[in-house]
């Protein structure tokens, strides 16, 4: 009888152990099955919205302003200046690269969402003195959309052209002495390049946040599947509008309204990531 027992009690866990594994065999299927699942509609996903459509890139740029100088030197408001007595710009390069997206709906057609700047060091003079001088640095810097044409062929070479806006924040980083009320550099530096006001004196510069029309051909090299050399010419058209306020005794004293041409010709290097 104990013998009978024991063979019973061991044919039950036999079949309770062949159980167990039948269904472990059984989840393992079913879970290659989900991953198998899984992974086909990513593939699915990737060959239909990224692979070939989608790149990413840094690209730097060399950039020239193509109206610089008001021809107004010595003049004041109202002479033919930007504004004020500021007659001419000097273009300030950044050599931080920008980022840009591309994705492309077509074979042949997509849109570019990318990061544009563009600073420039302003020319005055200063009444009764003969030196040239800046007040400062006015920059933009914002978005761009632009709608790109490509020309994909059986070559390693990629002719693009693109169109479109940009969005442009617009900034002015004042020269102390000019911030402080000094008439003059020379003046400033005389007096110790102080932090205290000329004759409790402010000058403030507001600058508009304008839009710009941005237009670019160029080419890409292709390295690997992946990896593009970028170089292209672009030209920017954007105005930056201002405002001066002078004060004096915290007593608005003066208003001049003003504008800065930051036209642009920009050559530009990048490396694009393509998925």
């Amino acid at each position: 009888m104990k013998k009978t027992f024991i063979v019973l009690c061991l044919i039950v866990a036999f079949a309770l152990l062949a159980f167990d594994v039948q269904a472990e065999e059984e989840l393992n299927v079913q879970l290659e099955d989900q991953n198998l699942h899984t992974q086909k509609q990513t593939n699915s996903f990737y060959d239909k919205y990224l692979k070939d459509k989608l790149q990413i890139g840094l690209r730097e740029s060399y950039q020239t302003l193509t109206d610089s100088d008001s021809g107004a030197k010595g003049g004041g408001q109202g002479d033919g200046t930007f504004l004020g007595t500021i007659y001419a710009l000097d273009e300030i390069q950044s050599y931080v690269p920008n980022f840009y997206v591309n994705y492309f709906f077509t074979k042949y057609w997509g849109v570019e969402l990318a990061y544009d700047s563009i600073e420039g060091e302003t020319l005055a003079t200063s009444t009764g003195y003969s030196t040239i001088k800046s007040d400062g640095d006015v920059s933009l810097a914002g978005p761009t959309l632009s709608i790109v044409g490509r020309y994909p062929n059986q070559t390693r070479f990629t002719p693009y052209a693109s169109i479109g806006l940009g969005y442009y924040f617009g900034d002015f980083d004042e020269e102390a002495h000019w911030a402080l009320g000094y008439p003059d550099p020379s003046v400033y530096e005389a007096a110790g390049s102080p932090s205290t006001h000329y004759y409790d004196k402010t000058r403030v510069m507001d600058v508009d946040d304008p839009l710009g029309f941005v237009i670019a051909a160029g080419c890409a090299y292709r390295l690997t599947d992946s990896l593009s050399l970028d170089l292209s010419l672009s030209y920017t058209n954007v105005t930056a509008e201002a405002t001066f306020y002078g004060y004096q005794y915290g007593v608005l004293y003066t208003e001049q309204d003003g504008s800065f041409p930051l036209d642009n010709v920009a050559v530009r290097a990048g490396i694009t990531f393509s998925f």
